[in-house]
């Protein structure tokens, strides 16, 4: 018997061999494509809080790195950038991403070793022939700002380029606990011939920040202290985190 999901028809094979039959809409694997735009419409810049609002992904992130659970099974090694394998443990900034692609269902067979829930799959900005660059700023509560660029530009009639920037700031109701983050991710295309392009990228993360540690508990309950009281050494303890990455493909 042959299967495919996702697809209009499922091919079964009887007496008479392989046939048509309805689509199932109840399938082990199933992915969802959701535009990065979408994801931090509210004001979520990273992976961990973005993926908040999908059915059967469970957010478990902190302030050290991505954490999620789909369907029930922990995800957090299963990260792809681009179809390629992006398992370090920092937190992803998606300013520099077009689309976010959750597929839920075991998927070995497409990417080899991973957990039963599924995987994450970020897909990165490309430069493309007409692309409207923007600029965009967001202020919010206890400091926070944000200001990002998305810069296109062509060089010639075969060359296109593309270059990503943002910058982080912000602080929180706790006292000493701050974060900045910054963001480059410049790009490049050549159309060689009508059916050979040259695509280079480059990506760099950096983020500084202090962590959260929360508050004590007391007999099972949060300890009745002010929400703004910090229990650690905030000028020991903190995180500095710089993730790189170059891809090339023909």
């Amino acid at each position: 018997m042959s299967s495919r999901s996702g697809g209009v028809a499922n091919w079964f094979c009887g007496p008479s061999g392989f046939s048509p039959r309805r689509a199932i809409s109840y399938s082990a694997a199933r992915r969802e494509s959701v535009s990065a735009s979408e994801l931090t419409a509210y004001g979520q810049p990273t992976l961990s809080e973005a993926l908040t609002g999908i059915p059967g992904v469970n957010a478990s992130g902190d302030t050290r790195f991505d954490s999620v659970n789909i369907r029930g099974f922990n995800a957090s090694n299963d990260f792809y950038l681009d179809g390629l394998r992006d398992d370090m443990q920092y937190t992803r900034d998606l300013g520099n991403i077009e689309r976010v692609e959750v597929l839920k269902g075991p998927a070995a067979v497409l990417y080899g070793r991973g957990s039963t829930g599924g995987i994450i799959n970020r897909v990165s900005k490309k430069p493309q022939r007409g692309q409207a660059s923007s600029v965009s700023a967001r202020v919010g509560s206890f400091d926070s700002q944000r200001l990002a660029a998305d810069l296109n530009a062509e060089a010639g009639e075969r060359v296109q380029l593309r270059l990503n920037l943002a910058q982080e700031d912000k602080e929180s109701f706790r006292d000493g606990v701050t974060s900045k983050r910054t963001l480059l991710a410049p790009s490049a295309n050549w159309e060689i011939t009508d059916k050979l392009n040259w695509l280079v990228q480059y990506e760099r993360n950096e983020h500084d920040r202090t962590p959260d540690r929360g508050i004590p508990g007391v007999d099972g309950r949060p300890a009745d202290v002010p929400i703004e009281s910090v229990y650690s050494d905030t000028s020991r303890d903190f995180i500095d985190d710089l993730a790189q990455s170059t891809r090339s493909r023909f």
